[in-house]
């Protein structure tokens, strides 16, 4: 799943892995967000490189019909089921 790796998705990461509790200063914070970026980033990129056979990916930016295919290749399921899949409003939310 290719989501937007915002500020706001970041923070929620580092806290749900506890690198940084609720409250925690906003200093460490800021400086833990580039850092966790680039790794994200990285890892994306390392897997996208490793080609892996049978490999889908669905993107948040683009159109629920752009993604019904390979969604329901991946899922062994029809194009019909994929797109109510799909359209879950929190499929891409934090």
């Amino acid at each position: 799943m290719m989501c937007q790796f915002n500020e706001t998705y970041l923070i929620g990461h580092v806290q749900r892995t506890g690198f940084i509790v609720e409250g925690s200063p906003k200093e460490v914070t800021q400086r833990l967000l580039p850092t966790l970026g680039q790794d994200v980033l990285h890892e994306h990129h390392q897997i996208i490189d490793a080609q892996f056979p049978q490999s889908y990916q669905i993107y948040e930016e683009v159109a629920l019909v752009e993604n019904a295919v390979p969604l329901a290749e991946f899922l062994s399921i029809s194009i019909e089921k994929a797109r109510a899949i799909l359209a879950l409003d929190h499929l891409f939310s934090d």
